[in-house]
């Protein structure tokens, strides 16, 4: 091979090499892209997938579609999403039942939805995987902290769907102790995690149920005040 020969080579070997670059580059950047933006309609079709077929497969490709992190890079309908789930028993099974992965879904999605009956609801299903699997809770909850401003999701029960309709005061003493009997079952699960990396979390956690189970202690003496005054 000659002189001449070898620039050509090499001048088409640059030009492969930078067609290349180009195109990994690209496809980093719009990977990237993907992983930053949130799109309720995929998501959506995504949760029906899992309602069908909860497999594997199935789960990580709804997880894998859920940004770390909040982003305002959002497209698709997201009220319809929130509806789908907020009604999907296979989610909250999945959920209270310690699936790790769906346990991750949700602690991502709690970065997108705004303080309302969504936001509610997915305190209950979290504060029932923390009775249930307090070490898993603990876990996404400190991998995921700065989801929750101002409390984390073990401030909230199922009681409504226990104690539904309050007419008399004994209807409030029945919820009230309902109340405290769920809560401290969550604090004694919560206090069995004795892992050093989820000790702040847990303690937070302990001290925000301790402060709802005094208040509740509270409330339990009043009514039983009340009703030996009327009788």
């Amino acid at each position: 091979m000659n002189k001449f020969e070898r620039k050509i080579l090499f001048s088409r070997l640059s030009v492969i090499l930078l067609v290349s670059f180009l195109m990994i580059s690209e496809g980093i950047a719009n990977l990237t892209a993907d992983q930053e933006k949130i799109n309720w309609d995929k998501l959506f079709m995504a949760l029906k997938g899992i309602e069908e077929d909860a497999s594997r497969k199935n789960i990580f490709s709804f997880l894998s579609l859920i940004p770390e992190q909040y982003t305002q890079n959002q497209v698709g309908d997201e009220r319809k999403f929130l509806d789908a789930i907020d009604s999907s028993k296979i989610f909250e099974q999945l959920l209270v039942n310690g699936d790790p992965l769906i346990a991750e879904s949700a602690f991502r999605l709690m970065a997108f939805i705004l303080p309302g009956a969504y936001y509610e609801d997915f305190f209950i299903m979290l504060g029932k995987l923390a009775t249930n699997y307090p070490k898993l809770f603990l876990e996404m909850l400190n991998k995921y902290k700065n989801n929750f401003e101002y409390e984390y999701p073990v401030t909230m029960t199922e009681i409504l769907d226990i104690v539904p309709d309050i007419v008399t005061e004994e209807d409030s003493r029945r919820r009230y102790l309902e109340e405290l009997r769920l809560y401290e079952k969550r604090l004694q699960a919560l206090s069995s995690v004795t892992d050093e990396e989820l000790t702040e979390v847990r303690d937070r956690c302990i001290k925000e149920i301790e402060k709802i189970i005094m208040d509740l202690k509270s409330r339990i003496k009043e009514t039983l005040c009340s009703h030996f005054e009327k009788n």
